[in-house]
């Protein structure tokens, strides 16, 4: 999401008609899909630009950084950056199912069900006899 100035401002740089599209992404901070999605008439998360609640621009809640771990212009701290540090210490990015019997919580009908239920019996085999 970008803010509401910023998307004006890109608006009117567009109906200028005298910069790119790189050249206004540029100058903006943002990418050129942005850009572009905002001369279609589009906002920039896909729906059609101010026919909406009112919630198609939220302004960020700082300014932009460029973020030391992966490069890119984010609202620190870096989600993605985040999230592959807890990939890769091992943490658990979701939290663990309630249900161990059924941890997908699938609604089967009772013979596929029954195969479901063979095929995780037979992985849990393969993992305690390897």
């Amino acid at each position: 999401m970008i803010a509401r100035a910023v998307a004006r401002h890109i608006r009117r740089l567009l109906d200028e008609k005298r910069l790119s599209h790189r050249l206004i992404a540029s100058a903006a901070g943002v990418c050129r899909g942005t850009v572009a999605a905002i001369a279609a008439g589009r906002g920039p998360n896909g729906q059609p630009h101010g026919s909406g609640n009112g919630e198609e621009f939220q302004d960020p809640a700082g300014p932009f950084e460029r973020c030391p771990g992966c490069g890119g212009m984010v609202n620190m701290p870096c989600r993605l950056c985040l999230a592959r540090s807890l990939l890769q210490s091992g943490g658990a990015v979701l939290p663990p199912p309630d249900d161990a019997a059924d941890p997908l919580h699938l609604d089967l009908k009772e013979d596929h069900r029954r195969r479901y239920e063979q095929v995780c019996a037979r992985r849990q085999a393969e993992k305690e006899n390897p």
